[in-house]
């Protein structure tokens, strides 16, 4: 039962996001039969997660695969070592985040846009990403020290976290959507 609640709660909300992405852009909304619209809105938040779940896996995987090497080039001592490692996996994770939100910004709505034109908000989208996760693993550092943040801490941090990114991206599209120059620069939306 969970599950399916869960299901629908996602579903919902990946539908409100695509709806507003949409309404960004200043796309008409075409009418869609039901059934399609949900496996559509479905796969698309199956990508979304896959998506994500690769930025943070790239990140963990970049930090212990350069952690490995320092440690057997003797370097795991070295300040200015760990501080390039630390350089470089932000950067592999910022280039990862970036990616993802171009094809957030450029395919989620219900009319694609030209990914031409969400470059630039796709890079202050994934800066802002990288800066939540910072923020987020300070937070769930300092819930880990009491029983009831152990608890519950970490739930609290992830809803708070997925608000915080949902209303993040719906600024930075609002924000690309009203820096286009011209109608030509995208293959969809009108100047408005």
């Amino acid at each position: 039962f969970g599950l399916l609640v869960g299901l629908y709660s996602g579903w919902n909300w990946m539908n409100a996001l695509r709806d507003s992405l949409t309404a960004m852009w200043s796309l008409q909304r075409q009418p869609q039969r039901l059934l399609p619209m949900i496996g559509k809105d479905l796969i698309a938040l199956l990508g979304l997660a896959g998506a994500l779940s690769v930025s943070f896996g790239l990140t963990a995987v970049s930090v212990a695969l350069g952690t490995l090497l320092l440690r057997l080039a003797g370097l795991s001592d070295a300040g200015w070592a760990n501080a390039l490692l630390v350089a470089g996996s932000v950067v592999s994770a910022i280039v990862a985040n970036w990616l993802v939100f171009v094809w957030v910004l450029a395919k989620l709505p219900r009319e694609p846009v030209d990914a031409r034109v969400a470059v630039k908000g796709a890079l202050a989208a994934a800066l802002g990403f990288e800066g939540l996760k910072w923020l987020g693993s300070i937070y769930l550092g300092m819930v880990g020290r009491s029983p009831v943040g152990v608890a519950f801490g970490g739930l609290v941090g992830v809803l708070v976290f997925c608000y915080l990114v949902a209303r993040m991206l719906l600024l930075v599209c609002a924000w690309t959507a009203a820096g286009r120059t011209s109608p030509s620069a995208s293959s969809g939306p009108a100047e408005s």
